[in-house]
Order: C-alpha cells, then sequence, then structure tokens
C-alpha cells in the first residue's frame, strides 16, 4: 500500500480514537513506526487504535514503540506508574508544548 493510502485510514482511526497527542504529524509517526507497506487495512486500523492508547497515556511514538516491541501494554504501564492524575496531566502538557 502506498503512504498516502496508509496515512488516510491511519490517520483517521487514530485521530478519532486519540483523547491526547490526537495530531496527523504524530499519527504519521506511529504509521512509519510499523510495516505499513505490507500492512492491510485491518492491521493499519489495529495498529492505530493501539498507538491511540499509547497516546491516551501521554507517551509519543518514540518513547512508546520499544516498548511495544517488548510487548509491553499500555495497561501495565498505567499500573506501574505512581504519578497522579494531576501529575500525568502537567506532564502531556509540557510535551504538547514541545509539539507546538
Amino acid at each position: 500500500m502506498d503512504k498516502l493510502t496508509a496515512l488516510r485510514i491511519y490517520a483517521t482511526v487514530y485521530l478519532a480514537s486519540a483523547s491526547q497527542l490526537a495530531t496527523s504529524r504524530i499519527a504519521r509517526e506511529w504509521m512509519e513506526g510499523m510495516d505499513f507497506r505490507t500492512a492491510t487495512r485491518d492491521e493499519l486500523e489495529q495498529h492505530a487504535k493501539q498507538a491511540a492508547a499509547w497516546a491516551n497515556i501521554g507517551m509519543l511514538p518514540a518513547e512508546a514503540l520499544p516498548l511495544v516491541a517488548s510487548s509491553i501494554t499500555p495497561e501495565m504501564i498505567t499500573a506501574a506508574d505512581p504519578t497522579t492524575d494531576a501529575e500525568r496531566m502537567e506532564r502531556l502538557a509540557t510535551r504538547m508544548e514541545m509539539l507546538d
């Protein structure tokens, strides 16, 4: 599949599923972290939903992709994270400022 077609599919699902870090640029970074050229539509959609789950806990692709490769899930990170919701929101706000 060509990159533009894959990105249209991927970004649509990612942006609909992510409540944090929901930008087309981050969707593209996530998509480029997988083998999108040989992926099916279903694989793209499944990966985009997984990427959105990572984004929803404030993780950027560069931080999360090594964890994904190690079979770590967003749920594992959330369960092991001792920070409060307020601290997570502050960390997310800082990351969003870096993206601007």
